[in-house]
């Protein structure tokens, strides 16, 4: 109880767009693409197990979520963040 080895993000919207989820560090400095350029019906989720783009666990600390999404037509673009904390046991 109270351990969790992943965290995961769901969004909901009323049309398609293609979106791209990555992760940073707290200094800026990309750790993940969880998503690259996907087109989505509207509703998507994904979920980050807290190890980088080479399969390294990530350090303790903190770190930012960035979802950003442009419609199918490429006119309406939005983006959304969120932060995340990678923790060990005391």
């Amino acid at each position: 109880p109270g351990k969790r080895n992943a965290t995961s993000c769901r969004w909901l919207g009323s049309t398609p767009v293609i979106a791209r989820v990555r992760i940073y560090d707290s200094e800026g400095r990309p750790v993940r693409t969880l998503t690259g350029s996907e087109y989505v019906t509207g509703t998507g989720s994904f979920v980050w197990n807290g190890y980088d783009d080479r399969g390294r666990k990530a350090p303790i600390g903190i770190y930012i979520i960035l979802l950003d999404a442009v419609d199918a037509s490429g006119t309406e673009a939005i983006s959304a963040k969120g932060v995340v904390v990678v923790a060990g046991r005391l």
